[in-house]
């Protein structure tokens, strides 16, 4: 069984704060044709995050992936995790049962002191790196927290670089700090371990600390969710039936594809200069949210696959117009089949 790191004994908080997400103001709204999802999917904003960040005291291997930690006992410990994220706790468990993880560990103590070691460093990795959203808005705000210790270097993952967004975000935000890729386990000494959540503050760091913006404007775009991008799953776009395409036309929708991942935040917030309503499903394309200003109009189309307020959170934290609307159904390609009656009231009421 894995501990997570603040579960330690060795573990001195730096920074613990516990907060309430919200308010939401009243600019969001959210469809009330599926009561159940809705009030499910609002139940975000009565929820709590903490923030965590401090000093695990020892020695210890730190796996290439930058999110478990050995000491020379064979014990291991989450690092950059929190255990009440049920799917991390499970992966963990999951991956720390592996014959071969636990083969691994044992040559890695054989040669313990071969490996490469650093001293009182910060790690900035995720389980959760490769996806967009998770490393755009929790994983690379968390350097926040490191730049005022008077911190020149950092630690991340080989895999949390291996992307032009990640590139292009680290260049950004880092400032005067370099980066430390690891690729092979390293010995680490006292090393500064945080966890957060999405949070007001991060969302307003990232802005700040990336210099990357969108002009408003008129344009209206839907986001197209074609691409496999960052995603593992098929599906999850909006149904693009002939009548979806006909209502775009109408209301002179031009649609923006992100890609694959070959394109990096500045990019991509390029294709959303001058917008002013911007209509997608659920997906991590919805991250570039962060980088826009009012006035904006966001109407978001949410599946009972992604049934989560994230996204709304950003809109509410930036005073962005925001609608949400439910659906159930979903096609042939599990894209989400919209109710266009209620789709063109939604714009109609907001044009």
């Amino acid at each position: 069984m894995v501990k997570a790191f603040y579960q330690s004994i060795h573990y001195e908080a730096l920074r613990e704060r516990k907060f309430r997400r919200g308010p939401l103001g009243g600019a969001i709204s959210f469809s009330d044709r599926h009561p159940a999802a809705r009030d499910s999917i609002l139940d975000y904003f009565n929820e709590t995050s903490i923030e965590r960040v401090g000093v695990l005291h020892g020695e210890y291997l730190l796996l290439h992936s930058g999110v478990l930690l050995v000491d020379r006992k064979g014990v291991m410990t989450g690092a950059c995790i929190s255990l009440e994220d049920r799917w991390v706790a499970q992966f963990m468990a999951t991956e720390s049962a592996r014959p071969e993880t636990t083969a691994h560990i044992r040559e890695l103590l054989d040669n313990w002191d071969r490996a490469p070691a650093a001293h009182n460093l910060p790690v900035l990795c995720d389980p959760y790196s490769n996806n967009y959203y998770h490393f755009s808005l929790e994983m690379i705000p968390r350097v926040r927290y490191f730049a005022p210790g008077g911190h020149t270097s950092l630690i991340m993952s080989k895999n949390s670089l291996a992307r032009p967004f990640q590139r292009d975000l680290v260049v950004h935000t880092l400032g005067a700090m370099t980066c430390l890729p690891l690729d092979i386990a390293m010995r680490v000494y006292d090393p500064i371990l945080a966890h957060d959540t999405m949070s007001n503050e991060g969302i307003f760091w990232l802005r700040h600390a990336s210099g990357i913006a969108a002009r408003p404007g008129n344009r209206r775009i839907y986001v197209r969710r074609a691409a496999r991008g960052t995603r593992s799953d098929v599906g999850g776009g909006i149904s693009e039936s002939a009548g979806f395409q006909a209502l775009l036309r109408d209301f002179g929708f031009e649609t923006v594809d992100f890609g694959n991942g070959e394109n990096g935040v500045a990019a991509q917030i390029a294709m959303l200069d001058g917008v002013g309503l911007i209509l997608s499903a659920h997906g991590a394309a919805l991250t570039n949210l962060a980088y826009l200003n009012p006035k904006l109009t966001v109407i978001e189309v949410i599946g009972p696959r992604t049934p989560r307020a994230c996204f709304m959170h950003i809109a509410a934290a930036l005073g962005f117009e925001y609608h949400g609307i439910f659906s159930n159904a979903y096609d042939d390609r599990l894209d989400i089949v919209v109710d266009l009656d209620e789709l063109h009231e939604a714009l109609r009421a907001r044009m």
